[in-house]
């Protein structure tokens, strides 16, 4: 559960997006998505946040979204972000901002 003075202490950039993303918690992930109306993570939604997180940790990039749907046996055309999530730009609001170049590309 997330605590409310940990919630005031939560820095977001102006799109939305955790500025630090070692403050990143699944608890928070939990807490952002209540608050986009996309409803309670499932397992499906974990596999997908902890494969991204995990590659942008690495990688230090955004990894392409067909491949997170590759790996999370999604289909690619548009259902992880539409189907699981609202959209790309909710899935990495949950994770941390990802660069001006790859906000673009997002819906």
């Amino acid at each position: 559960m997330v605590q409310s003075d940990e919630l005031k202490a939560l820095e977001v950039d102006e799109d939305g997006f955790l500025k630090d993303p070692h403050h990143w918690r699944e608890a928070i992930a939990a807490w952002l998505t209540k608050e986009d109306g996309v409803g309670r993570l499932q397992d499906a939604h974990w596999m997908v946040l902890r494969y991204l997180r995990g590659h942008y940790l690495r990688h230090g990039t955004l990894s392409c979204m067909a491949h997170v749907c590759h790996v999370n046996h999604r289909d690619k055309h548009g259902a992880l972000s539409d189907t699981l999530f609202h959209g790309s730009r909710e899935v990495w609001r949950r994770l941390t901002n990802p660069g001006e170049e790859a906000k673009t590309c997002m819906r």
